[in-house]
């Protein structure tokens, strides 16, 4: 219950019988949003066709195939605030429930062949699956003073089928000795991926429009989706790393190595759209001669790059190596838009080209049996380009709250951002250190903002513009020790990241700054005494807030704190106890904080001569306190609410090992 797989490794992870004590992976995730009882199941073959493979040399085939029953039920309430350019906002409550169903099966397998110098791969994927959703959301809009402005209610039944097709063929090499034709280069990479897809979807809606402002403009809508999508991928892409070679017959000049590289993506996607509203005259549908549609759309995306390297090395055997290296890339890329439509305004032909450099300066200090510690400074360049959906969509009127309009004038935008790294790692065996941290700064020019506009009843209509002003800045670190109390081991592990944003916007024709912080901090320890005893601590804090700047500031807030411990004793080598403790506390700005805490507890016995059985018994969320809560925020929204979690069950297992490893 509630304890959901995603691919074979996963499956066998949570299945597999396990040794003597607690485990995670028998326990459900009391997190997960909506309740599913998922059926999961799959086969695994893995062949290796040369005898005892490693990292260096290897010829293995792995294949796999797995199939996924997933059905959830989920009733969300939420309230959404939206802050407003006049100091003002909006409060959106509404109440969804959904129900949904996904089977799928998936099949897999990757060849892998390997020496010191050479490897090529080949890998495949082939899926199906099919989607049920359902749906009824019924939603209240009120202004800051409690006035309503508007009530809608819709509802939908959605069936999706899906077949993609995924395969990747590569082959590299790395050096050697030259050979008669001593310009060839010996080190270089070749990658070719296509990717085959087809997606069918019906969908019938339902949408009612109530509007307390003015009653004329009440609205209903029945319409029905009848969508076909087929697109097909490519990318190839080559890499010399030594390209001196073919120029000058030589391995680098000066140090300095060139390089050659390119990358070559052509996507392809046909879509039909036939779309019919019901007609209260005739009692029938009719064929909705706007929204219905035919399109062809091709993107072409050429990256021709090249770039230098250059090492300085000092280094003494078994002592130990110092390295600077310098690369730059100096990278071009071409990018073409077609899109062929029924609709006029839909066809376009967009060519756009770039200068994308970038580079980076690496320092290495290993001591070997000691530490290694890497400092890296580095700067990247990148675009973002606009999709025909912000160019020029086909307007979906039962959008009626939150209509999503074209602008026909906007153009890429351009991501700078420069990083500064450090690392370091321990060698030696006794009580093992090991910190990183990083910081990036950078800016965006050309953003594609939104730009909101709210009429006397609460409807938004939405644009997407180019906005200067858009800046960013970021910091993680790591921390992992290692320590022995009295010869038992103790592990401090911490990890923390800081991301502040700001993002120009415009709502009702007024710029718009929204200044974001978000910040993700856990602290765990572990310890252990032989294989009699296993503590675990955990400490984590979210924090989000966004600050809104208009003529003056308003400010959302939110936060998560949890602190959990966990214990597991062997009582015996067939009797082992454990227990989990979780206390969660959630703030919101202008609401009062919500507390909660899970206790599980089981206890499990082993039976029969090699343990083959184990019988467990499990009480998970004895106190009845879970509570599913929802925290997001984007610039000037913040959203919260409740959904349906798994609560209080007891549940008794049975798990059977046939095999046994070992002498006897």
């Amino acid at each position: 219950v509630n304890k959901r797989a995603s691919d074979m490794t996963v499956l066998l992870r949570n299945a597999s019988f396990k040794g003597v004590g607690a485990h995670a992976e028998y326990q459900p995730d009391f997190r997960l949003n909506g309740l599913s009882e998922p059926i999961s199941a799959g086969a695994s073959l893995q062949h290796d066709f040369i005898a005892n493979p490693n990292y260096q040399r290897n010829n293995r085939l792995l294949s796999n195939y797995f199939y996924s029953h997933l059905p959830v039920v989920s009733d969300q309430n939420t309230t959404t605030i939206t802050s407003l350019a006049d100091n003002s906002f909006l409060s959106l409550k509404s109440r969804t429930n959904s129900r949904s169903r996904d089977i799928s099966h998936k099949l897999k397998s990757d060849y892998e062949f390997k020496n010191s110098r050479k490897l090529f791969i080949l890998n495949e994927q082939l899926t199906f699956s099919n989607i049920n959703n359902e749906y009824i959301q019924n939603s209240t809009l009120r202004k800051a003073d409690g006035d309503i402005q508007n009530e809608t209610s819709s509802s939908e039944k959605e069936q999706r089928s899906e077949k993609t097709f995924q395969m990747g063929v590569g082959f590299s090499k790395v050096g050697g000795q030259p050979g008669k034709l001593k310009r060839l280069p010996l080190s270089y990479d070749v990658r070719y991926n296509i990717d085959l897809g087809q997606l069918d979807v019906d969908r019938a809606q339902r949408t009612y429009f109530i509007s307390q402002v003015n009653p004329e403009s009440d609205l209903h809508f029945a319409r029905q989706y009848s969508n076909n999508e087929k697109y097909i991928n490519q990318n190839l892409s080559f890499k010399i790393n030594d390209f001196n070679r073919l120029l000058f017959g030589s391995g680098d000049i000066m140090g300095i190595k060139f390089g050659l590289q390119n990358y070559l993506a052509i996507y392809r996607k046909t879509e039909f759209n036939h779309v019919a509203d019901f007609d209260s005259s005739s009692k029938s549908y009719v064929v909705n001669t706007y929204l219905s549609n035919k399109s062809n759309y091709t993107a072409i995306d050429l990256q021709p790059a090249i770039s230098l390297k250059r090492v300085f090395e000092r280094k003494l055997v078994n002592r130990y190596h110092k390295s600077l290296s310098v690369d730059l890339l100096a990278k071009m890329q071409y990018y073409n838009q077609v899109n062929e439509s029924q609709k006029l305004f839909q066809n376009l032909n967009r060519w756009y080209n770039f200068f994308l450099p970038s580079g980076d300066i690496n320092y290495s200090n290993r001591q070997f049996g000691d530490y290694n510690t890497t400092y890296k400074l580095s700067y990247t360049s990148s675009t973002e380009y606009p999709t025909v959906y912000q160019i020029a969509p086909l307007i979906d009127s039962t959008n009626i709250t939150d209509l999503f309009m074209g602008n026909q004038d906007i153009s890429n935008s351009y991501r700078r951002q420069l990083s500064l790294s450090l690392s370091h790692s321990s060698e030696r065996m006794k009580n093992p250190f090991s910190y990183g941290v990083k910081m990036a700064i950078g800016k965006i020019d050309n953003r594609l903002s939104d730009s909101s506009v709210f009429d006397n009843q609460g409807r938004r209509q939405r644009f997407i513009i180019n906005l200067d002003g858009s800046h960013f800045f970021a910091i993680t670190g790591d921390l992992n020790k290692a320590i022995k109390i009295k010869q038992k081991p103790m592990t401090i592990s911490l990890d923390t990241r800081l991301d502040l944003e700001r993002l120009p916007s415009y709502i009702d024709s007024k710029f718009v700054i929204s200044d974001v912080t978000r910040s993700n901090n856990s602290l765990q320890l572990d310890f252990t005494v032989n294989d009699l005893l296993s503590l675990n601590a955990v400490q984590e804090l979210y924090f989000y807030r966004s600050k809104v700047q208009s003529t003056e500031v308003a400010k959302f807030k939110n936060s998560l704190y949890s602190t959990s411990f966990s214990i597991s004793i062997n009582c015996t080598k067939k009797t082992s106890v454990s227990s989990s403790v979780s206390y969660n506390k959630n703030t919101i700005s202008g609401i009062s904080g919500t507390e909660f805490t899970i206790w599980n507890a089981n206890i499990s016995q082993r039976f029969m001569k090699g343990n083959n059985l184990e019988l467990k018994l499990s009480a998970l969320d004895i106190l009845r306190q879970n509570k599913g809560l929802l925290n997001y925020g984007n610039a000037n929204t913040l959203t919260t609410g409740t959904v349906n979690v798994l609560k209080q069950y007891f549940i008794l297992t049975v798990a059977y090992f046939p095999r046994k490893f070992g002498s006897k």
